[in-house]
């Protein structure tokens, strides 16, 4: 884990790579996700990323039916949270390769004051103040 900072204990933001392979029946990180026992949230941009990744609406409304079980909030993206993704990706997309919709997700965790589940530790690891939850492979 990353960070000391505070943060509340009973909500974790969720990245895509987790969702992705819950929906893909890996029952494994959905048993670590239901074991921590805590409310999940997910991005605004986590959602349109997994839509991205449906190939048909029968597919579409499938996935959203299971995301809506699983997340409890998605959290919108607004006028802070643009402005801190802007500044981590400008301050880390040269130096560590940050994309931009991660540097979104990872403002949505800092400013939610969440700690972030996520399979790509290396993708978030640089930054201070978050606090990663990797499940176990």
């Amino acid at each position: 884990m990353n960070g000391e900072g505070k943060r509340n204990a009973e909500v974790m933001i969720v990245d895509t790579d987790v969702l992705v392979q819950i929906l893909r029946g890996r029952n494994e990180t959905k048993s670590f996700l239901q074991s921590l026992n805590e409310d999940i949230k997910v991005s605004r941009l986590t959602v349109l990323e997994i839509i991205k990744g449906v190939r048909s609406k029968t597919e579409l409304h499938k996935v959203k039916k299971q995301l809506n079980s699983l997340a409890g909030e998605v959290v919108e993206i607004d006028e802070e949270i643009s402005f801190l993704a802007s500044e981590i990706f400008e301050r880390f997309y040269h130096s560590y390769g940050i994309g931009i919709i991660d540097s979104f997700i990872a403002a949505t965790a800092l400013l939610t004051d969440e700690r972030l589940v996520t399979l790509n530790r290396k993708h978030f690891q640089f930054i201070n103040g978050l606090t990663l939850v990797v499940p176990k492979s």
